[in-house]
């Protein structure tokens, strides 16, 4: 089983880049809901998505749709980031002022996107998907037909008595840099990155996020206005 940690840290170097963004192929189909015997149930698919192994849609942390524009000083729907002697950085939302800390649905992409049945999952639900002692973490190659046909990630296998062998698979998505000012993919392969529902409570201008490579996974904060994939978990 490959080396999991946890970290609070800022992702932000730029390792690699992919010049297209990956086609998303197959028949649509409805996202199932998959018992790890966890605290939630996770969907076998991210959004966006039709097959477990394709990357979905990539969101700004607390917006329901896709844009051309990640930037930094570009139009992020809380801020520009403009303020960076205050504590929120130009937020107005999800700020120190609200107080809010975790997604309320009207702006989780997975709640937009799924219905009220789906949401973005919390911090906390993430590292409880990367307990070791929880679920296995085994990063695979799929063959696929088409002009992508490895697809990395990691297929995550719960180790819950009673739920052993269930299992979801998560791509290896990369994600929208904030340098960019256009829809370019970065990391496509190398790193998976998804969003968690939680905002920073120390730096407001960030979200909290799963990050993972062939050797480590963790949770990182990152600033909200990245593309990142999102991986729902069901409403109870």
């Amino acid at each position: 089983m490959k080396k999991i940690v946890f970290s609070i840290l800022c992702v932000g170097a730029v390792l690699s880049a992919v010049s297209c963004q990956e086609a998303q192929q197959g028949s649509e189909a409805a996202p199932q809901a998959v018992d790890l015997g966890l605290s939630v149930k996770w969907a076998d698919m991210n959004v966006g998505a039709f097959a477990s192994h394709q990357t979905g849609e990539y969101f700004a942390w607390s917006e329901t749709s896709q844009k051309e524009d990640y930037a930094i000083e570009g139009e992020y729907k809380w801020g520009k980031y403009t303020e960076a002697d205050s504590p929120d950085y130009g937020m107005t939302k999800y700020n120190t002022t609200d107080s809010l800390t975790v997604l309320l649905p009207v702006d989780d992409a997975a709640t937009a996107a799924w219905g009220e049945s789906w949401r973005t999952p919390t911090m906390e639900e993430f590292e409880e998907l990367l307990d070791p002692e929880k679920c296995s973490w085994e990063w695979t190659v799929l063959k696929q037909k088409g002009p992508f046909g490895k697809v990395k990630g990691y297929k995550v296998t719960s180790l819950v008595p009673g739920f052993e062998g269930n299992s979801i698979f998560l791509p290896a998505t990369g994600y929208r840099y904030h340098c960019d000012r256009r829809a370019e993919l970065k990391h496509v392969g190398p790193s998976g990155n998804y969003w968690t529902s939680t905002r920073s409570g120390n730096y407001p201008f960030s979200a909290y996020a799963a990050y993972f490579t062939d050797d480590e996974a963790r949770c990182d904060f990152a600033l909200r206005c990245f593309g990142r994939c999102v991986r729902p978990v069901a409403v109870e």
